[in-house]
């Protein structure tokens, strides 16, 4: 559940990403998230990162982020798509 948030949460900070919402899903799917209440948690413990954010990310912490979850990311590949 944790990469799900941080991957939600990056895309909401980091203006260089959107999340890829069929990759998400299925993930939420073969995890046993696919429920309304592991949604609700996923999403309040996002909303709770980007609230915790006292300055918006540096670009690199951007970069890092995509660079981990993105098209070739190197903890999980696809999850984000660069804009």
């Amino acid at each position: 559940m944790t990469g799900i948030v941080v991957v939600i949460a990056g895309a909401q900070l980091c203006q260089n990403s959107s999340v890829n919402i069929k990759a998400i899903a299925g993930i939420m799917f073969l995890s046993g998230l696919d429920n309304a209440e592991a949604q609700q948690e996923i999403m309040r413990r996002a909303t709770d990162v980007v609230l915790s954010a006292k300055h918006p990310p540096s670009q690199f912490a951007c970069d890092v982020i995509l660079d981990s979850y993105g098209p070739n990311g190197k903890t999980a590949k696809n999850l984000l798509i660069p804009k």
